[in-house]
């Protein structure tokens, strides 16, 4: 698909304009004139909600998984200046490993997994 010049959020002329570089019709004239507008309602503070109408569940092609893993190393630094905008850095996150999974119904995927090697592990900066 073709994004070139089409900004987000999208409005209704850019839906035009994205019909028209793609070769496509969405037909949102019809859905929006004809449609009440969305009502969102919130739930109340502290409310709990759960999700019942599973067969409005939409199916998605495959899902990624994934973790990483790191080392927190402390780092010393001077004291910034109380007058300037500063971030206090205070450690430094060492990648150490990862993993992740693609799950599909359509096809067969292995774990990928990486661990850093001891060098990396004790390296002085």
């Amino acid at each position: 698909l073709n994004f070139n010049d089409i900004e987000f959020p999208i409005d209704l002329k850019g839906i035009d304009k994205f019909e028209k570089q793609n070769n496509i019709f969405i037909n949102h004239k019809y859905y929006c004139n004809n449609n009440d507008p969305d009502n969102i309602v919130m739930p109340e503070k502290g409310a709990s909600i759960q999700f019942k109408n599973y067969q409005r569940e939409m199916k998605v092609p495959f899902v990624v998984y994934a973790d990483f893993e790191s080392i927190l190393k402390p780092i010393h630094t001077c004291e910034p200046n109380p007058e300037e905008s500063f971030t206090n850095i205070y450690q430094k996150h060492i990648p150490i490993g990862f993993c992740y999974y693609i799950k599909s119904d359509f096809m067969e995927f292995t774990p990928v997994t990486y661990t850093a090697k001891d060098r990396v592990l004790t390296s002085p900066k």
